[in-house]
C-alpha cells in the first residue's frame, strides 16, 4: 500500500508567544511546524483568580489577540490546533495583565 504524503497527519503546535500585554488585551502567536490541513484552533484562557475558563476558536492559524481581558489579572493561555482527529498543544503560558486601562508602558510579567 502507498501512502501519499497528504494522507500522513502530522499535528504539531510550538513556541507560543505572548506579547503586546495590556490591560484588556493580550496579543499570542504561535508556530504550526508542520502540520498541515488544520482543522481547528483553539485558545484555551484561564482566569486564574477567580477561576474561568474560556475557549476561542481562532481567527488564524498563527496568531489571536486576546480582548475583554480584567485589567491587572493573571491569565493562563495554551493552543490547541486538531487534524484529521489527531491534536497538540503548546505549554501553557500565564501572563498578568496591566494594572489600568491606560497602562501602555507595558509593565507585566510572563511564567511557564
Amino acid at each position: 500500500m502507498n501512502v501519499d504524503d497528504d494522507d500522513v497527519v502530522v499535528v504539531e503546535v510550538r513556541s507560543l508567544v505572548v506579547s503586546n500585554v495590556k490591560a484588556t488585551s493580550v496579543e499570542l502567536s504561535w508556530s504550526l511546524g508542520d502540520t498541515r490541513h488544520v482543522d481547528v484552533v483553539q485558545i484555551n484562557q484561564t482566569r486564574i483568580d477567580p477561576e474561568s475558563v474560556s475557549v476561542y476558536n481562532a481567527s488564524s492559524n498563527t496568531s489571536h489577540t486576546a480582548t475583554r481581558l480584567s485589567a491587572g489579572t493573571e491569565y493562563e493561555f495554551y493552543v490547541q490546533v486538531q487534524s484529521g482527529g489527531k491534536t497538540a498543544r503548546t505549554n501553557a503560558t500565564r501572563v498578568t495583565t496591566g494594572a489600568t486601562p491606560t497602562d501602555d508602558l507595558g509593565l507585566f510579567s510572563v511564567s511557564k
